[in-house]
Parts: C-alpha cells; sequence; structure tokens
C-alpha cells in the first residue's frame, strides 16, 4: 500500500492529481513495479519523551464520608 502511495504522490507529480479511485478494469492488470523513492533527507530523530509529571495529590475531602452501613448479619 505505501507503495502505491508513494507513486501516486512522487510518480505522478507532473502530471495532473491522480483520481481518487482508478476506473475500474474489466481483466485485472499486474500492479507495477515502482521503485519506492528515497526520502531527500533522512527523518529527525524523535525527542526524547520527557517523564511525565507526577500527578497531584487528590485534596482532602472537607467533611469526611460518613461510614457506610454495617451488613446484616446473615441468619
Amino acid at each position: 500500500i505505501l507503495a502505491i502511495v508513494a507513486y501516486y504522490v512522487f510518480g505522478r507529480s507532473d502530471e495532473a492529481p491522480a483520481p481518487a479511485e482508478p476506473p475500474a478494469a474489466t481483466t485485472p492488470a499486474p500492479a507495477p513495479a515502482e521503485p519506492t523513492p528515497a526520502p531527500a533527507e533522512p527523518a529527525p530523530a524523535p525527542a526524547p519523551a520527557e517523564p511525565a509529571p507526577a500527578p497531584a495529590p487528590a485534596p482532602a475531602p472537607a467533611e469526611p464520608a460518613p461510614a457506610p452501613a454495617p451488613a446484616p448479619a446473615p441468619q
């Protein structure tokens, strides 16, 4: 798929823009063996990921939550 995209992007730069979908052929045509063009310059190395800052501690509630009701004793 990348080769097809590269063909339409780089191989047809001097022609009219490629149609979104090529017309359907009655017989399947063999795919042309197109060389993938090399990039003009190498992609820059990704910047090192900075460590995520520690999450702020949750503020203490103003009033303590009421204690849950005790479960009824099984009989």
